[in-house]
This record gives C-alpha cells, sequence and structure tokens, in this order.
C-alpha cells in the first residue's frame, strides 16, 4: 500500500499485456509530511506538494506478479481528483486523469507536473485556466514508465447567479481496443473539447443542464462516449438525445468490434443512437447497451425496471462489468427493486 502524509486511496488497476499490473493510487501531503512510503518504507526521492491542503498526488507503479515493484511514476503538482487505467498492445498504459491547478503558489495553470520512472519532469500546463478547473490528461505511459504523449480535454465553465463550477464532467471508463484506440465514457454537464490530429477542436455540447449545474452535488447533463485514435486525438463521439434528469455511462467493455456500456438515466424521454432508453423519471434506472466501435451504430439498449424500498428510495450505484465467455456480468450496490426477464431482486435501508 501507498502511504502519504493525509492518506491514500486507490483508484484503479489494470493488467499489463507482459503480465505485470498498472496499479494507481492518490496520496495526499502537507506541509510537515510529504513523504511517502510504500509498505511501511519511505520511498526516497519522492515527495508530494509541500502545500497544506488541495494536493491529491498521483501514484502510478508497475508491480509484478510477485508483488514486486518494477517502477513508480508520480506527480507533485496539481490536485487530481480521479484516475482511469487501459493496457496498451506494447506493453503501456493509457492513464487519462481529471486534475486541477488549486495553488496559485504552484502555477494555476499547472495542470499537472510528472516526474517519470527514470527522474525526468514533465509539466502539463494549460493556459485556459485561471481559476481552478478541472480537465482531463490523456497520458501515455510506456512499459518502463515514461511520459510518451499527453493530450488535454477541456469544457466551459459556466456563471449563474454569481456562482460557478470547476467540475464540469466525469470520465468513468476508459477500454482500449486491439488497435489502441481509446474509448472514454462519463457524464457532462457544459461542454467537451476534443484536440483533433490536423489541429482543430471538436466540442460535445450537454443539453440538459438546469440552473443548479454549479451544484456538483446534483446530478445532471448527458452521457457522451468519445473514441479516440492510438495517439490520443479525436476520432468520434456519441451524446444520448431527448430529455432527462441525468444521463451516466458508469462501465465499459470492448470485445470483437462491440462496445458494451453499463450507467444510469432518469427520465423519461431519452435515446441513444435512436434508440430509447426506458427511464424511470423519478429514478436512475440501470441500462445495458452494446454498440459498434466502428461507427457507434446502437444495437441495443435494455433497462431494468425499478422500484423504491419501504422508505419511498431507490439508489444505485454500477461498480464493475466484466465478460466471461460471451455473459456480462454486472456487479455493485443496490437499494431498491430491480428486475428483469421476469426475475426482480429487492433489497431494504
Amino acid at each position: 500500500s501507498v502511504e502519504g502524509g493525509a492518506g491514500a486511496n486507490v483508484f484503479g488497476s489494470a493488467m499489463s499485456t507482459d503480465g505485470s499490473y498498472y496499479m494507481a493510487t492518490t496520496f495526499a501531503t502537507k506541509a510537515n509530511n510529504v513523504k511517502v512510503s510504500f509498505d511501511g518504507v519511505v520511498m526516497e526521492g519522492i515527495e508530494g506538494s509541500a502545500h497544506a491542503s488541495n494536493n491529491n498526488n498521483l501514484m502510478l507503479q508497475k508491480v509484478g506478479k510477485d508483488g514486486t515493484v518494477a517502477w513508480s511514476l508520480y506527480t507533485k503538482k496539481g490536485d487530481v481528483s480521479s484516475i482511469n487505467l487501459a493496457s496498451t498492445s506494447d506493453g503501456g498504459v493509457i492513464a487519462v486523469v481529471k486534475s486541477r491547478a488549486w495553488d496559485a503558489a504552484e502555477g494555476l495553470t499547472n495542470l499537472l507536473e510528472i516526474i517519470d520512472a527514470k527522474g525526468a519532469s514533465t509539466i502539463i500546463n494549460d493556459p485556459k485556466t485561471t481559476s481552478g478547473e478541472y480537465r482531463f490528461s490523456v497520458l501515455k505511459i510506456t512499459a518502463d514508465g515514461t511520459v510518451a504523449w499527453n493530450r488535454i480535454i477541456s469544457g466551459q465553465v459556466k456563471e449563474y447567479s454569481g456562482k460557478f463550477t470547476t467540475d464540469n464532467a466525469y470520465v468513468n471508463s476508459c477500454v482500449v481496443d486491439a488497435d489502441d484506440n481509446i474509448y472514454l465514457g462519463g457524464n457532462f454537464r457544459t461542454t467537451l473539447v476534443f484536440a483533433k490530429v490536423d489541429n482543430t477542436t471538436v466540442t460535445l455540447t450537454a443539453k440538459n443542464t438546469p440552473d443548479s449545474y454549479f451544484n456538483t452535488q446534483n446530478s445532471v447533463g448527458d452521457l457522451f462516449l468519445a473514441k479516440l485514435d492510438k495517439d490520443g486525438y479525436y476520432v468520434n463521439s456519441i451524446v444520448g438525445e431527448g430529455t432527462c434528469t441525468m444521463a451516466y455511462i458508469d462501465k465499459m467493455i470492448e470485445k470483437n468490434g462491440k462496445l458494451y456500456v453499463d450507467g444510469r438515466v432518469q427520465g423519461e424521454g431519452y435515446t441513444l443512437g435512436g434508440k430509447a432508453i426506458l427511464a424511470n423519471d423519478s429514478y436512475q434506472t440501470p441500462y445495458l447497451a452494446a454498440l459498434s466501435t466502428s461507427d457507434f451504430t446502437v444495437d441495443y439498449v435494455n433497462t431494468f425496471a425499478v422500484t423504491a424500498n419501504s422508505a419511498s428510495r431507490f439508489v444505485i450505484q454500477n461498480k464493475a462489468m466484466n465478460m466471461i465467455g460471451d455473459n456480462l456480468y454486472l456487479t455493485g450496490a443496490l437499494n431498491g427493486g430491480l428486475a428483469a426477464d421476469g426475475i426482480t431482486v429487492n433489497t431494504e435501508a
């Protein structure tokens, strides 16, 4: 386990093509304790930001089957919020890092400073950030722990009645296909801007954004799915259509040219690729969809019927998705009732 001066969190893992594992952790440090340890042993030369708050740092490690750490990569600038990992065919890994440049002393445009496995520094700078806006950095990390490239995904920050949010999107899942194309799925509430290989950009615009969107405790906005090429440049995308309270992609799996998507929608009248998502108007409704990776044609969208528990509550959390043979397995947390194909599952608070 990785330990920093103010706690640590494990965010994700991915199995490398060489049989090793990539492990992503955040560690928070503070002014009087910036040392980091692994299994109780101080990792020499690795220090996080020396500022007192808002300094969650990334630790990415390549670990062998026996638990031996091959190398460690970490950040020392930027406040890291989330990480998604997906292995590539050459033994490397794609890391999608959500971070903000929060501390003025470190520079409000410095999203991240990465110290790679060989000790080299890479600073990811976004001159468009001015108030601690979150951005997504799509990073290609090589098998030996160096940064091959990075691409920034940005989004619009709006203001309403004197209030604003710096947090406009969530990347909940990242997968890579056999050709190393990258697929990102999640939720957004304003815009998302992707870079193309010809130096132009593509902007996705959310439609279901009520005035309360600035409150990140509220679940609002649209689902999105974006395809990037093996170098991180935009190729294609699909966004939900129609009206809803909120729509998310939570988990994805790619197999044989198909993307299998697990997510949630609340609100009637929402579609994906022309297929209706038959969601409940009062509760978040889980759905399962299949799409072609080539053009995002939607094969099907299936939803689960949801019912509230005796306390009139329904809560669903999609935590994991796996495919064994030709069967999909979904795991998570449930408070209420789910029904599909004549089978009903109920839980109580």
